[in-house]
């Protein structure tokens, strides 16, 4: 949990997609989380009692650090709360 909780204070939790770097796997990951999952289901991604979190596979198939995929997810996650005040 501490690893999480770190993290999660490293990460600037205001990103939306766009502010995440033109042409990165970041970006790329975060637009395809965003796409394929609800926000329940990027919320749960975060959850400290997700064993799975972060996807190992998704670092590695995206080319993604730690912190770049919890940016993704973040972004995507802001994203979607954007979209629901709209």
């Amino acid at each position: 949990m501490s690893n999480y909780v770190t993290m999660l204070t490293q990460i600037e939790q205001e990103y939306i997609i766009n502010d995440l770097p033109e042409n990165s796997n970041t970006k790329a990951f975060a637009e395809a989380c965003y796409d394929t999952n609800s926000f329940n289901e990027l919320c749960e991604a975060l959850d400290p009692k997700n064993t799975d979190s972060p996807d190992e596979t998704d670092m590695q198939v995206w080319s993604l650090t730690e912190k770049e995929w919890y940016q993704a997810i973040i972004a995507a996650i802001n994203e979607r709360l954007l979209e629901s005040t709209l």
